[in-house]
């Protein structure tokens, strides 16, 4: 639009230097003509004047030659000022053709100019149609493409944000495993111990391949029963845990004759058995303070205190009490 109205302007500005440019030559037209009449007067005054001279200084010639004379001159200067006024009607007729020739050229610069100033009208209004449709169509473009980007940042964002949602989940997912490894760590090594049997010394309270579980704390403020199974390291090398029942507590005597056993001389009931024992003798054997006596259920299969060569287990030896079983079935003890 700006550039419309700049093309506008130099064009009215180039009509007008014309017009006046024309006007400047018609005003110097007019002063040649005056100046061209005033010369033609100045010239028959100047001829009258030494005409009028001569006859004063011829003085005393005869009136005839002064009559004839004058009359000559009369008649001469008759006939000149006929002819400047010829001159004169012609240059007027001159100047009144130049100004209608002049005022005709100026009608017609005028239509010239209201003519392109028309034109510059349409041509600027096109333009503006033009420019205002380009606008329209830029403003579509520019829609779209803030559509565009709107969508595709808001697609941006979703993923995004699933991202960010999944990465906490991996993360949520992550601390659980590691609070749950830690807290098994901690519960498996000052809570709880968890215990596979790998033998039948134990059968049929416990079979082969059961898992259970042994509460370590159990002895804390109490001591060992008569009938507990315990967890403990097995006398002859702690480095294995082994799983049996108590028999003996300190300062009990403890004997097997014919395969019962007598505790303090008296035959105990033990219906835990899974068959009946060999009939053979073992001990006695006196059970020394925080110590204990421990024999397997499957008494004929049980590698337990009979054979043993510390034949005892201390009880800083206790690992745990047995409770319950989770594996293959829960079952407590």
């Amino acid at each position: 639009m700006s550039d419309n109205k700049e093309t506008s302007e130099e064009i009215f500005e180039e009509n007008k230097e014309d017009v006046t440019s024309k006007e400047e030559d018609m005003v110097s037209l007019k002063k040649t003509a005056e100046v061209v009449s005033d010369d033609t007067i100045d010239n028959d005054d100047k001829d009258v004047e030494a005409s009028s001279d001569e006859e004063e200084a011829k003085g005393d010639e005869s009136s005839e030659d002064s009559d004839e004379e004058e009359s000559d001159d009369t008649s001469e200067d008759v006939s000149e000022d006929k002819d400047s006024d010829d001159e004169v009607s012609e240059d007027s007729g001159e100047d009144s053709d130049d100004d209608k020739s002049e005022s005709s050229d100026d009608e017609i610069d005028e239509d010239d100019i209201d003519h392109d100033l028309l034109a510059s009208d349409e041509i600027n209004k096109e333009l503006e149609t033009e420019s205002i449709e380009q606008i329209k169509s830029d403003n579509k473009s520019n829609d779209k493409k803030s559509k565009f980007k709107k969508i595709w940042f808001n697609s941006q964002d979703e993923l995004d944000n699933k991202k960010e949602k999944s990465i906490a989940n991996i993360l949520s997912y992550v601390k659980i495993i590691a609070v749950a490894f830690v807290l098994a760590y901690l519960i498996n090594t000052f809570v709880l111990s968890n215990t596979t049997i790998p033998s039948s010394s134990m059968e049929n309270t416990i079979m082969k391949n059961d898992r259970l579980f042994g509460f370590r704390w159990a002895y804390t403020f109490s001591a060992p029963k008569r009938g507990d199974i315990i967890i403990f390291k097995y006398p002859d090398n702690e480095k294995e845990n082994y799983i049996k029942r108590v028999i003996g507590l300190p300062k009990d005597k403890v004997e097997i004759k014919s395969g019962a056993v007598y505790v303090n001389n008296e035959k105990i009931e033990e219906d835990y058995l899974k068959e009946a024992p060999i009939e053979k003798d073992f001990g006695p054997y006196n059970v020394p303070e925080d110590s204990y006596f421990v024999l397997g259920d499957n008494r004929n299969c049980s590698k337990d205190a009979r054979y043993w060569k510390n034949t005892y287990v201390h009880k800083d030896q206790i690992v745990a009490k047995a409770i319950f079983k989770y594996f293959p079935k829960i079952e407590f003890m």
